[in-house]
């Protein structure tokens, strides 16, 4: 089978063709078919966007068409600074992805710094008679002013974007990293289902408060048992989640000390060695023991600098 995914983006490409692949699907590209429609997203959000690509490449090419979209929001930022479905145009401009970096640190620096934000995908397939919508989102990191210096073309925000369980940048994370950023978004993801259950279980209370009225004494203990059996088993499965994600917590929380402190002393070990090799000179050259007690001091500030320490006026 083979279908056609609407975007110039090679990093999307190539992460969603490798994923179709092991369906046995073959991702075509407009580059391939050698068209660029470029149509108007006009959509209001990731959605409607995806949906208006998929139809009109579809309606150019015939072929089963993957369209895709994403929004972004980030907390503090006024309404009308806010992405939205607007993350690459801004001010009516197309950015690359250099200067959406540039232009996202400098957002994030005049609004503190550190800014949490959100991702939410959307994606369309469309064959001409039907179109499967589906969307999610990921929300568990945030901005930072200052990029890291490694790229991931066509994820530029990748180069500012910290994952908080390791403090790292997206551009940096192992597959183990990003399996324990999945695992975070998914213990979020049931929180979310249980309120929503929780809500639908308060209505349906309401329902059945209002059928006992016509029930017999004996129906009603048999659709409280019912009930009771219910909850017991909801609780029973929250109480073992629970306990799995309190246990995982607990042990991510210890090697992400171990793993802090491991870092920090073999930062500062090459400064201890430094103060051995001064303490050791046996000059008596006031002006170049000061300069060298200066370029120690020097670079113990930033050692500390790189280890996120930052010095506070007074």
């Amino acid at each position: 089978m083979k279908v056609l995914f609407a975007t110039t983006n090679p990093a999307k490409i190539k992460k969603y063709a490798e994923r179709l692949k092991e369906k046995n699907i073959e991702v075509l590209t407009i580059k391939d078919l050698g068209i660029n429609l470029n149509p108007e997203e006009t959509g209001k959000n990731a959605i409607e966007n995806a949906y208006i690509k998929a139809k009109a490449y579809y309606d150019e090419t015939k072929i089963t068409t993957i369209g895709m979209d994403n929004n972004l929001y980030i907390e503090d930022l006024p309404e009308e600074k806010q992405p939205g479905t607007h993350v690459r145009r801004v001010n009516g401009k197309e950015l690359n992805d250099d200067e959406m970096i540039e232009y996202y640190c400098n957002l994030v620096k005049e609004y503190g710094g550190k800014l949490k934000a959100k991702w939410v995908y959307g994606m369309v397939i469309y064959n001409g008679k039907e179109a499967k919508e589906y969307t999610w989102s990921k929300s568990h990191f945030y901005f930072v002013d200052k990029p890291c210096e490694r790229r991931n073309p066509g994820y530029p925000l990748d180069s500012i974007s910290i994952m908080p369980e390791c403090n790292k940048y997206f551009v940096d994370l192992t597959e183990e990293d990003k399996n324990k950023n999945a695992s975070q978004e998914a213990n979020e993801q049931n929180v979310a289902d249980t309120n929503t259950n929780n809500a639908n279980a308060e209505e349906t209370k309401q329902e059945h408060a209002e059928n006992k009225k016509e029930l017999s004494v004996e129906e009603q203990l048999a659709e409280a048992q019912k009930q009771l059996a219910e909850l017991k088993d909801q609780y029973l499965r929250k109480a073992a989640e629970f306990e799995n994600y309190r246990k995982r917590t607990i042990k991510e929380k210890s090697d992400l000390i171990l793993n802090g402190a491991e870092s920090t002393v073999k930062a500062i070990l090459p400064i201890l060695d430094d103060f051995e090799r001064a303490v050791a000179d046996k000059t008596e050259d006031a002006k170049a023991i000061k300069e060298g007690m200066q370029l120690i001091f020097n670079k113990f500030v930033k050692t500390l600098k790189g280890l996120g320490v930052e010095k506070i006026d007074t």
